[in-house]
């Protein structure tokens, strides 16, 4: 998806109690789903592409 579906999306996971992660502007090709999210204040933390599996397996221990 792109932009507002992603955003929505986004927003059930919020209030069913999970995290949600975005990609920063600056690894993205196309920054609009993340921008969205972003904007909506939905996003929990904010990572580059490389920096998200690094965080993923951190959250996971």
């Amino acid at each position: 998806g792109m932009g507002a579906d992603g955003r929505e999306g986004a927003r059930l996971l919020k209030q069913g109690g999970s995290q949600v992660w975005a990609q920063d502007e600056a690894s993205c090709v196309i920054y609009g789903m993340p921008m969205a999210i972003v904007k909506a204040n939905l996003a929990d933390a904010v990572y580059s592409l490389d920096d998200m599996g690094r965080h993923l397996v951190e959250a996971c221990h």
